[in-house]
């Protein structure tokens, strides 16, 4: 049964986080921003929150998946 979790040895977890650290400070502020807010929320709550439509806010996280997969993070996505 999947849980959602990969096993994965801390120091591969501890190269992740780094890299996806770097990957995020390099975004432009709007990317990093809803980087932020899809941690802890909801497209709809973020949408509900900004006026941003929820279309808008779907194509700026597929942007964010093209920029993260040609960071080399593609396996973590």
């Amino acid at each position: 049964q999947r849980t959602g979790k990969l096993s994965r040895p801390i120091s591969d977890l501890r190269g992740l986080s780094i890299d996806v650290r770097s990957a995020v400070e390099k975004l432009p502020p709007e990317l990093r921003e809803l980087c932020k807010r899809l941690q802890t929320e909801s497209v709809t709550d973020i949408s509900r929150d900004t006026g941003i439509p929820r279309g808008t806010i779907y194509e700026s996280i597929k942007k964010l998946r093209t920029l993260f997969e040609d960071a080399g993070l593609k396996d973590y996505l």
